[in-house]
């Protein structure tokens, strides 16, 4: 099947001894990052919680993300062609894949515009990697299933989105990862979007 849920529940950590965020996944601190050209982080699991900070042009906050479920394929075509009947087909080689995320705003440092407004996390701070950590550059677009991530949601501390995203992966890629945040030396937060 190409509809991958989250894992079961779990009350450790993955990646300290810290309880976990929720009775429904792990949580970890965050993503381990890259530090040589030989080491690669490891990707969040389906529905391990990570803890992030957003510092960038929309403000500096902390919150808690997470994959809720993917879908690849021809499940993911049909709820895509299902909110746009007339969307292209992606790219020879690739395929779609829906991508639930779920975050929660912890704090918020300062953001552009005042505190009490909340903060935007915009998509374009999401992007689809290859197994082996390569950015995927195909423009293929696909109009998003509902829930939809909407980027001028304002979200304040203690409020959750969760939402749909829809990226272009290999078709023969068995371990496509998202990144958010991700920089040109792979730092970053890294989710795989495959169990």
């Amino acid at each position: 099947a190409s509809i991958v849920p989250a894992p079961a529940a779990s009350s450790a950590s993955a990646a300290s001894s810290s309880p976990a965020a929720s009775n429904e996944s792990e949580s970890i601190t965050s993503s381990p990052k890259s530090t040589t050209a030989d080491t690669k982080p490891t990707p969040a699991a389906i529905g391990t919680e990570v803890k992030f900070k957003n510092v960038s042009g929309s403000g500096t906050f902390t919150g808690a993300m997470k994959v809720v479920e993917v879908i690849r394929g021809k499940d993911a075509w049909d709820k895509i062609i299902a909110s746009y009947a007339n969307n292209p087909k992606p790219s020879e080689g690739y395929e779609f894949a829906v991508v639930k995320v779920r975050v929660t705003i912890d704090s918020i440092e300062k953001n552009v515009n005042d505190k009490d407004e909340g903060v935007c996390l915009y998509n374009v701070a999401f992007k689809s990697f290859t197994g082996d950590y390569k950015e995927i550059s195909d423009n293929s677009y696909a109009s998003t299933p509902k829930p939809a991530w909407v980027n001028s949601t304002l979200l304040k501390v203690g409020d959750t989105k969760e939402a749909n995203m829809v990226f272009v992966v290999k078709k023969d890629d068995p371990s496509p990862k998202m990144g958010f945040n991700v920089e040109y030396d792979g730092t970053g937060y890294w989710f795989a979007l495959t169990k």
